[in-house]
């Protein structure tokens, strides 16, 4: 359902919710701001604009593109905040690469060539040193843009984290614990530098679960402990 969350993480509080006109419902992948005005992705890459809202409130919204031709997981505003960036989780068929693409407002569909394309090639040996899973089964399922204009991208089934510079090459990654991270959705940094990874719930069969914010607090500096 097109319902909005507005929380906060450290209180673990839900402040207000909203949601978008009429009894809509897609597989929504990923939400993210640009300009003003808050976007959402369904897994088909077709994108919902719409504004905040008061809580309880029920908004108009547009829509723009008819899809990606990938199964996209995961959006983000661009390190420029001119665009939009969204993640395609499964390659392309017959690609062995890693896409990410590019939408601007005012555009009729995301960019035809991804705005950047990783060759899973290029992750061995980083993976490698780090005994994490072979990169050809990254499938990334959230992702967002650090301070320094890196991505950082979660692949879910995996439970790993990888970092891309904006050209995107590979500088650091980590293995996820699954204990912690069942299902990792959704990745966001604060401005204080704060790292909050969202896994989704699961309601089905015994073993039923709520989605959980984890946060990652930077480590202090050396003139912070002194």
């Amino acid at each position: 359902r097109a319902i909005v969350y507005q929380i906060d993480y450290q209180a673990g509080q839900i402040l207000k919710r909203f949601g978008l006109h009429g009894s809509l419902k897609a597989d929504f992948e990923g939400i993210a701001w640009l300009d003003g005005r808050l976007f959402m992705t369904t897994s088909e890459g077709r994108l919902f604009e719409f504004p905040a809202a008061a809580a309880d409130a029920v908004v108009p919204f547009q829509t723009h593109t008819d899809g990606l031709g990938c199964e996209v997981e995961g959006l983000t505003r661009a390190a420029d905040r001119q665009a939009l960036i969204a993640a395609c989780k499964n390659r392309p068929k017959g690609k062995k690469a890693l896409h990410l693409h590019r939408w601007q407002p005012g555009d009729a569909q995301w960019s035809e060539s991804p705005a950047i394309r990783v060759k899973r090639s290029q992750f061995d040996p980083l993976f490698e040193r780090l005994g994490l899973p072979r990169p050809d089964k990254f499938q990334p399922t959230a992702v967002t843009v650090t301070h320094e204009g890196h991505f950082l991208l979660i692949a879910g089934p995996q439970k790993v984290l990888l970092e891309l510079t904006a050209e995107g090459s590979p500088v650091a990654a980590a293995g996820l614990d699954a204990d912690q991270h069942r299902q990792p959705e959704g990745i966001a940094i604060t401005a204080s530098g704060v790292l909050i990874i969202a896994d989704e719930g699961d309601n089905r069969g015994a073993n039923k679960s709520r989605g959980r914010l984890t946060i990652y607090r930077p480590e202090p500096s050396d003139a912070a402990r002194r």
